[in-house]
């Protein structure tokens, strides 16, 4: 028997009953209790199409959106510009950077199936201790 993510029980086997078995066994040592198919976890959505399983994390990234208030704002092809030196930014440091920290802990988060944000949340990031406007 081996466990299996993306599955219905989450367990695999031949046999249907050593699979209950596994459950009550488990569910007894650990407090666990079988929830049925896998729908969401961790921010990201969990679908199956016959025996293709995807991932997706549109209403994760759609929250961030709503939180930065940048519902109405426009699709860029290329986030930073060449050669840009975030280092030399300009503007004031904000007087509340807990909330850039969060929001770059919830882009590394969005990495996970938005790999084209990688470079540009690692240079964000080097700038969790002192943001400044322009970050």
């Amino acid at each position: 028997m081996a466990v299996v993510p993306g599955l219905k029980s989450g367990v695999a086997s031949n046999e249907p009953k050593a699979i209950r078995e596994f459950k009550i066994y488990h569910g007894k040592c650990f407090q666990m209790k079988d929830l049925g198919t896998l729908n969401y976890i961790l921010g990201v959505e969990v679908s199956k199409i016959l025996e293709v399983i995807f991932l997706s994390q549109w209403k994760y990234s759609s929250d961030i959106i709503l939180e930065v208030g940048l519902l109405g704002a426009k699709a860029v092809g290329m986030l930073l510009e060449r050669n840009h030196c975030p280092v030399l930014a300009g503007g004031w440091v904000l007087d509340d950077p807990a909330h850039y920290r969060r929001l770059i802990d919830r882009l590394i988060y969005l990495c996970f199936t938005r790999s084209k944000l990688s470079y540009n949340v690692h240079i964000l990031s080097q700038f969790t201790q002192q943001p400044k406007e322009e970050h």
